[in-house]
């Protein structure tokens, strides 16, 4: 009988949920969170560590998570590595298939695929600052982004109530280019990208020079990403709260998960 219950007030609590979910899509009016059971979030959302109420500032990924055009993702991947195969003046299908085994065996035997970058500055001998320089001369957000006006709404309401920042892999210029493609760059400040740090994530580096900037410490943070590993094991260990983000309507929601 108690299963029974559990199950009826589980089942209600959904129902609730999404048809207030389906009212605001619909009114395109921001919702106050203390207006929605938060229990029923914890179904959408993967979090980790989260204190909301010590929250001041939200860090987040920039690639996959306030974007989901896998055809600009997949671009910057392909231009850096024909600009790999280039450099060494070798096949670039057999440059890809080299680099695609290095990273799956890697995957393989520590438990996580490294970046793109360390793959390249380690196994190849390439400085991280000549990775940086490709990036900034090949990539062009602008071709496949453009304004997410939910997106742009969501930001706008939670940048009434956090800080917000953005830590990436890419350069600051490509970051920016970014945010500035889909509308939302003026909600950011500040934005560490590889060139700030020489760095890449997964590095606490970045996230320690965003708190230092905003005057907060890791427990005012939240980090927000679409990769564990690379966005949010290290800065959870070291006391901020995370969310994994599977999916953009998530990030589109969280001024009323927040």
């Amino acid at each position: 009988m108690f299963t029974k219950i559990k199950f009826l007030t589980f089942s209600f609590n959904i129902l609730h949920f999404k048809n207030e979910l389906l009212n605001y899509r619909e009114s395109r009016k921001v919702i106050s969170a203390d207006k929605i059971n938060p229990n029923c979030w914890k179904i959408f959302m993967k979090t980790f560590s989260l204190n909301k109420e010590k929250a001041k500032a939200l860090i987040f990924d920039i690639d996959l998570t306030l974007y989901d055009n896998l055809d600009y993702y997949n671009s910057q991947e392909r231009l850096v590595m024909e600009k790999l195969a280039h450099e060494l003046k070798r096949s670039c299908d057999e440059v890809i298939a080299e680099v695609v085994k290095l990273r799956d065996d890697a995957q393989r035997h520590q438990g996580r695929r490294p970046t793109l970058g360390g793959t390249i500055a380690r196994h190849y001998g390439f400085d991280i600052r000549e990775i940086v320089r490709w990036r900034e001369e090949l990539f062009e957000p602008e071709q496949y982004l453009e304004k997410d006006q939910e997106l742009h709404d969501t930001l706008a309401e939670l940048s009434g109530r956090y800080m917000i920042a953005a830590v990436t892999n890419n350069p600051v210029s490509i970051a920016r280019r970014t945010l500035n493609a889909l509308d939302i760059e003026r909600f950011f400040q500040p934005v560490i990208g590889l060139d700030c740090t020489y760095t890449p994530k997964p590095s606490m580096i970045p996230y320690n020079m965003v708190m230092q900037d905003l005057g907060i410490h890791a427990e005012n943070v939240i980090a927000i990403g679409d990769r564990y590993e690379v966005d949010l094991e290290l800065p959870v260990k070291y006391g901020m709260g995370g969310i994994l983000i599977e999916a953009l309507d998530e990030v589109r929601q969280l001024n009323i998960f927040l």
